[in-house]
């Protein structure tokens, strides 16, 4: 059932019919036309609601002058309370038939209107279909729609589709789709019909005005042609070559030949190895041959072949020449007992033996008492005697030989490390290491193509052990590679040296000169008492100064940088003012990086001292020094233990 929705009008109805109490009866019916179309039993029902006017009518019921500006507005609100509010209800509007009664009735909302000066006449009414308002249905048989063309041989034939008019272009046809290709005269097989789209088909035609008497059609297959029946050995031809024991079978297809054996796989059975008096099987079907190929022969060609195997004796071949193939073989070792190689070196005189390969069981480290296995080979047949006897007419008496190793020398033994030299240069931990090979030796071939590495040779440290390597550059094991190579048995890769006699920087004030230790306190004393002197306001104030000890920062780890040693010599100020009497600070000079000499022996220039700038303030005045030793301590020596130990002889 189809519904209508009228565009209604709502709600000025209510306050005109309150203000004035008086409203105009509306027939809904007037408004409303219908159209009918199609054929009898598919009819469709379309009808039309003239919005305009039923609002035109509302509106000058409900008193709106159309004279006014604001008409088409209120027209608009009227339209969309129609829309809104009204709805037309057909009994039926499609799979119409002429003769039914249709019913036109009315649903319209309960709250709907009351704002307009109108009443709706809302009364239904009936139509009935007459006789011309639809048109008669067509028969239509389902035979009629399909044209059907068979083509093909018989059991590789097939059939052409096509509808037998343009007008029934949205029909689709489906059918057993392993029949179509290999169909053979009195096949018999059904077509369905259906709609393109996936409706009920004979709806379909029914509304383009058709009666189909059904959806199925049965057809038998006739008219394919017959194929032609052929045994394919007739075009063959089967002769013999080669030498008996290795003979080798072949086929000549006749040139007039059809097309069809192209199809065909001919392959004998034995292929090889064949002598005179032997039977071999000609097969015209592959391993691969499956019923598509007969199929397609058939299709093509129109050929059934009826036969596929054929049995032929073997005769006329040439008797071979018999050879034991390793008097022609010759062994070269190379190298010592447990690292030698072996290779083959084959006779170029025996045409048989250029394209076979030695196979050795064993080629690298051969030692003396080894058991070797000889085997021919070659890269293409595996049955080397299959091989020769086919190209050659020569028959092979043997393709493996198994020999004993006993004429390998021994290797002679070597501590590669009696010939480098290992130095060390540079101050203690930024020392480096370095060797170097003795050219002149006998060995100097050897030695040059080992690969010496150090296990450290940068930074290093008085006391440090250091581990030379020996080892082959890409890799590999060195020993069994100067086995191999030279002859020569390693009896060492690796060899360990300590760092020693080195230049350092000062890590301990044990054994410091004490006559150098004199002269850095006495500059201390001069550069200080001519500082008060020339720099104080009063210099009368200045008292003296007193070596109180020292502090020996070292860093943890060498840095290139960075001051790796900080010696600093603490003294105490004495200083007396009339304001605040006598007191005491301290203050240092700093020496960095003091190089103690390989030989233990210490030089140092005392004027090459960094003094402490002014850091106290007192009484107005800036001193160079610390208040307390802690003030000290916590600038130069606490602040840095993260990057430097310390060691002191101070306990103030």
């Amino acid at each position: 059932m189809k519904k209508r929705v009228f565009y209604p009008f709502l709600l000025a109805v209510f306050c005109l019919f309150v203000m004035t109490g008086c409203t105009k009866t509306l027939k809904l019916a007037d408004y409303v036309d219908y159209k009918l179309k199609g054929y009898d039993g598919y009819g469709v029902l379309t009808d039309k609601y003239d919005t305009r006017a039923l609002a035109e009518a509302i509106a000058k019921a409900a008193g709106y002058s159309e004279k006014k500006s604001n008409y088409e507005d209120k027209l608009d609100i009227i339209k969309e309370d129609i829309a809104d509010k009204l709805e037309v209800e057909w009994s039926q509007t499609d799979h119409i038939s002429r003769g039914d009664t249709l019913t036109c009735s009315w649903e319209i909302s309960s709250e709907a209107f009351k704002n307009y000066k109108v009443k709706l006449d809302t009364s239904s009414f009936k139509v009935t279909v007459a006789e011309d308002a639809l048109k008669a249905l067509k028969d239509l048989k389902a035979t009629d729609v399909l044209k059907i063309t068979p083509e093909g041989y018989s059991g590789a034939g097939r059939l052409y589709f096509s509808l037998a008019d343009e007008k029934f272009k949205d029909i689709l046809y489906s059918y057993e789709d392993d029949l179509n290709g290999y169909l053979a005269n009195g096949d018999e097989f059904t077509i369905e019909l259906s709609d393109r789209t996936g409706g009920d088909l004979k709806e379909v035609l029914g509304l383009a005005g058709y009666k189909l008497d059904g959806t199925t059609v049965k057809y038998t297959v006739e008219g394919l042609e017959e194929p032609t029946k052929i045994d394919p050995f007739e075009s063959v031809t089967v002769s013999f070559e080669g030498y008996s024991g290795g003979g080798t079978p072949k086929y000549e297809l006749d040139s007039s030949a059809s097309g069809a054996f192209y199809y065909l796989d001919f392959n004998f059975e034995p292929e090889e190895k064949l002598s005179n008096g032997d039977t071999v099987t000609l097969h015209a079907k592959s391993e691969w041959w499956e019923e598509e190929d007969a199929h397609d022969i058939l299709k093509y060609y129109g050929i059934v072949f009826t036969n596929f195997d054929k049995t032929y004796t073997v005769a006329g071949l040439e008797e071979p020449e018999k050879v034991d193939p390793f008097d022609f073989i010759t062994l070269n070792y190379q190298g010592v007992s447990g690292y030698a190689t072996l290779s083959c070196e084959k006779d170029s005189t025996k045409d048989f033996l250029e394209n076979l390969d030695v196979s050795l069981d064993k080629k690298e480290s051969i030692a003396n008492g080894d058991v070797i296995t000889l085997t021919l080979t070659h890269w293409w047949y595996e049955d080397v005697v299959a091989y020769c006897l086919k190209e050659y007419g020569v028959l092979l008496t043997q393709t493996e030989k198994t020999i004993t190793v006993d004429s390998l020398p021994d290797a002679a033994e070597l501590d590669p490390f009696e010939y480098v030299t290992v130095t060390f240069s540079g101050i203690s931990g930024d020392a480096k290491a370095e060797y170097a090979i003795d050219t002149e030796s006998e060995y100097a071939e050897m030695l040059d193509d080992i690969y010496f590495t150090f296990s450290d040779s940068r930074n290093l440290t008085v006391g440090q052990e250091i581990t030379l390597t020996a080892s082959r550059y890409w890799g590999g094991d060195l020993v069994e590679y100067c086995m191999k190579n030279y002859g020569v048995q390693l009896t060492a890769t690796e060899h360990t040296y300590k760092v020693e006699a080195l230049d350092e920087y000062l890590s301990t004030m044990e054994g410091f000169p004490e006559e150098t230790l004199k002269a850095m306190n006495k500059e201390a004393e001069d550069a200080y008492a001519a500082y008060a002197a020339g720099q104080w306001t009063k210099p009368d104030t200045y008292k003296g100064i007193k070596y109180v000890g020292y502090y020996l920062l070292n860093r943890k780890e060498y840095s290139s940088w960075n001051t790796n040693s900080y010696l600093y010599l603490i003294y105490r100020v004495s200083v007396k003012t009339e304001k605040d009497g006598a007191f005491e600070y301290y203050y240092y000079h700093r020496y960095d990086d003091i190089l103690v000499k390989a030989d233990g022996t210490i030089d140092v220039d005392p004027l090459t001292y960094r003094y402490q700038n002014s850091t106290l303030y007192k009484s107005g005045l800036y001193y160079r020094g610390y208040a307390t030793m802690e003030d000290f301590i916590k600038n130069c020596v606490t602040s840095y233990v993260d990057n430097y130990t310390y060691t002191t002889d101070i306990s103030e």
